[in-house]
């Protein structure tokens, strides 16, 4: 593979700010994204990326095309906190398809116990927050034939069906999402570190 120009030349900080708490309303916030301004279509992708260490958040690494799907996730984190403090973070790798007329998925929410082999969590029992939110490289290898998801260098999923994988061109997106399918903000959440940290996005594609 060859390298091509990285999708940011700077670091980013992606936010989710709180916007304020009107009288007798749930915290408003709002989110924060990049998207690329091209379309890939195969090769490897990698970003270096340092996750949000509070309650409630949602980052992710993903991929859309034309249409959906197909949608290529190569990361969705939950930044779930429980009412003691402790970390209760998911990590999820998918991918979206159509198949028979029908919308589908393959779908990896990793254990606890795969999280600590994949050097994420360094005790299972403790909810896995404090090594995820240490820097990390999150990759996707993108060929005809299979998805093969990558963190920090290490096979964590696949998607091995020449059927179902997606030959259109998708663009990037990296963003922080607020609540949603994290549980919502809450008093434990910690706005001056509701971001996200990106320190580079990078693509090799076969000459």
């Amino acid at each position: 593979f060859s390298k091509n120009s990285p999708l940011a030349q700077k670091n980013a900080l992606i936010l989710g700010l709180k916007q304020g708490k009107p009288e007798n309303c749930q915290i408003m916030a709002r989110t924060g994204a990049i998207t690329s301004r091209f379309r890939v279509q195969y090769g490897y992708i990698e970003a270096r990326v340092r996750m949000p260490k509070t309650h409630g958040m949602w980052p992710a690494f993903w991929m859309l095309h034309q249409g959906w799907p197909p949608e290529i996730d190569i990361f969705e984190i939950l930044t779930n906190y429980r009412s003691d403090g402790t970390p209760n973070y998911s990590f999820i790798q998918n991918y979206h398809f159509r198949k028979d007329g029908r919308n589908q998925s393959r779908y990896a929410r990793h254990s606890r116990e795969k999280l600590a082999s994949f050097g994420l969590c360094d005790d299972p029992k403790s909810g896995c927050g404090e090594k995820l939110t240490q820097w990390h490289t999150y990759g996707l290898l993108w060929t005809k034939n299979q998805l093969v998801y990558f963190v920090d260098g290490k096979v964590t999923h696949r998607v091995a069906d020449r059927k179902i994988v997606t030959d259109k061109p998708g663009y990037l997106i990296m963003n922080l999402a607020v609540g949603g399918w994290a549980r919502n903000p809450d008093h434990k959440t910690k706005w001056d570190k509701a971001h996200m940290d990106v320190d580079w996005v990078r693509i090799w594609q076969r000459e």
